[in-house]
């Protein structure tokens, strides 16, 4: 069972680690113009997920069946948020048969299945709250890996805590679990 807890942990975090890019620098606007909070732009339907402002995230995790005090740390700009929307960096639309997102009162709901490293995992979610401060993410999971099936439930916290700080580079992601932190540069490798 731990590592279908670590893999929904993994998947928390990096499913707070990429959007889609908002209207600023990365389309063309003026470098010294403060990037524009983002908005639910998205029509009803097959929506594009939501769009956080750029900066330094952090997201408090409550993962059922993991050790508490799960969190990261995120270092987002519009370069890092990609097609992977949902999944991050490391989970695209090739890894997933479904991707569907749609605008509700107060944010998004979501329905996505994806096969990622030998683990299928089908997930429904409920993203609430305001992209360019704070919102909250609520995940229902089933994993399945070598003929075992969880289901498992998410609760995600996320916060802006400001711009990213100098030595943390866009896409940067620290973890803390168990009172141990790691450093994941954008790559997806350690850091030292």
């Amino acid at each position: 069972m731990r590592p279908l807890v670590l893999t929904t942990a993994a998947a928390c975090v990096l499913a707070l680690s990429a959007c889609k890019p908002g209207p600023d620098k990365a389309a063309g606007g003026s470098p010294d113009a403060k990037p524009a909070a983002p908005t639910m732009m998205a029509p009803t339907g097959d929506a594009a997920p939501p769009k956080v402002l750029a900066g330094l995230w952090e997201m408090k995790m409550d993962v059922e069946g993991a050790p508490k005090g799960l969190s990261a740390k995120a270092c987002i700009d519009p370069a890092v948020q990609g097609e992977g929307a949902a999944y991050g960096q490391q989970f695209t639309k090739k890894d997933c048969s479904e991707n569907h997102w749609n605008r509700v009162d107060g944010g998004m709901d979501f329905r996505s299945v994806c096969d990622i490293q030998g683990t299928h995992i089908a997930t429904d979610g409920k993203v609430r709250g305001d992209f360019s401060s704070h919102y909250t993410v609520s995940l229902d999971s089933t994993m399945s890996r070598d003929g075992v099936t969880k289901t498992g439930k998410t609760v995600i916290d996320a916060t802006r805590l400001g711009d990213c700080p100098s030595g943390m580079s866009p896409g940067d992601k620290q973890i803390t679990m168990a009172g141990r932190t790691i450093t994941i540069g954008a790559d997806g490798r350690p850091k030292p």
